[in-house]
C-alpha cells in the first residue's frame, strides 16, 4: 500500500492534510486536477484566458523543463501517473488533457469529482483520506485496534453531523455576506425586499448548492418567508442562472468566497 499526505484549504478554510491513495486508483490524479483547476473554480480565469498561465499555480512549473523547475516541485509521479513523458511534447499533452476537464459553460464544476458518492470538495473539507473503502481499511489496519476503536468512537455519525453542521453554517453566512456585497445589499435592507425578490432567490440558490444548511436558516438569514417556498424560488434560479450569463456571472462571484 503507498499513499501520500496531501495537505488542503490553506486559502480555503480550515487548513488540514487528508490521506490519499497513490495507487490502484485515479484519486491522486484527480485530487492534483482539482488543485490545478482551482482558479477555474473560482472564477479568476475566463475562457479564453490561459488557464494554466494564472500567476499563483505550480502549474506553470509543469509547462517548463524539469532544469528550469524549482527544485522543490515535484511532478514526476503527476506524468507518471498519466505515462506521459517529461518531454517538451509530453508536457503539452498533459495541459490539454486537463484543459480537457474544463466545460466553460460550467466553469465551477471543473475538476470535481464524485466517488462512492461523495464529492472529492466534500471530503477536503470534512474527510481524513481520499481513496477505496479497501484502502480506508487498510490504513485502520495500521493505526491499530485502539486507535481504531477511537476513530470509530470521534467519527460517529452524530459527531461528524455536528461538524458537517458548524462548517456549514460558518460557510453560509460567507456566501450571504458576499452575496450582499455583489448585489450592493445590506443585511438591514432584506426585511423590506419582497420574500421573492431573484437576489435573495439567488444567494439561497447558491446556499442550497453548496451547503446543507436548513431551509429554516435560510429563510431566517434572508427573510424568504417559508421553507417551502425558498425551495422553489431556489430551483427556478438555478435554471435561470444556466440561461442567464449575467445573473452566472454574478454567481460566480459570489461562490468566490468557495475556493
Amino acid at each position: 500500500m503507498s499513499f501520500y499526505l496531501a495537505q488542503c484549504d490553506l486559502f480555503g478554510g480550515r487548513y488540514k492534510s487528508i490521506v490519499v491513495q497513490d495507487q490502484e486508483g485515479p484519486y491522486l490524479r484527480q485530487l492534483i486536477d482539482y488543485v490545478h483547476l482551482n482558479p477555474v473554480r473560482a472564477g479568476l480565469i475566463g475562457e479564453g484566458g490561459g488557464f494554466d498561465a494564472y500567476e499563483w499555480t505550480s502549474l506553470q512549473e509543469y509547462r517548463k523543463p524539469p532544469s528550469k523547475r524549482f527544485s522543490w516541485m515535484e511532478t514526476a509521479d503527476s506524468f507518471q501517473d498519466l505515462k506521459i513523458k517529461d518531454t517538451a511534447a509530453g508536457r503539452r499533452k498533459y495541459l490539454e488533457r486537463l484543459e480537457g476537464l474544463i466545460d466553460w459553460s460550467r466553469p465551477n464544476d471543473a475538476g470535481r469529482v464524485l466517488w462512492e458518492g461523495q464529492s472529492l470538495q466534500s471530503t477536503l473539507q470534512c474527510g481524513w483520506y481520499f481513496g477505496a473503502q479497501s484502502f480506508r481499511e487498510e490504513l485502520l489496519k495500521k493505526v491499530g485496534k485502539e486507535k481504531v476503536a477511537r476513530e470509530r468512537r470521534t467519527r460517529s455519525l452524530n459527531e461528524r453531523g455536528r461538524f458537517k453542521s458548524d462548517y456549514d453554517e460558518e460557510l453560509a453566512r460567507s456566501i450571504v455576506t458576499k452575496g450582499l456585497e455583489v448585489l450592493n445589499l445590506l443585511e438591514e435592507d432584506l426585511p423590506d425586499l419582497k420574500k421573492n425578490d431573484w437576489r435573495k432567490a439567488l444567494i439561497a440558490h447558491v446556499l442550497c448548492e453548496r451547503t446543507s444548511v436548513r431551509q429554516d436558516w435560510i429563510v431566517e438569514h434572508l427573510k424568504m418567508g417559508t421553507k417551502p417556498y425558498v425551495s422553489r424560488l431556489a430551483s427556478d434560479m438555478k435554471r435561470k442562472v444556466e440561461k442567464d450569463k449575467k445573473l452566472m456571472k454574478l454567481r460566480n462571484q459570489i461562490v468566490k468566497v468557495i475556493v
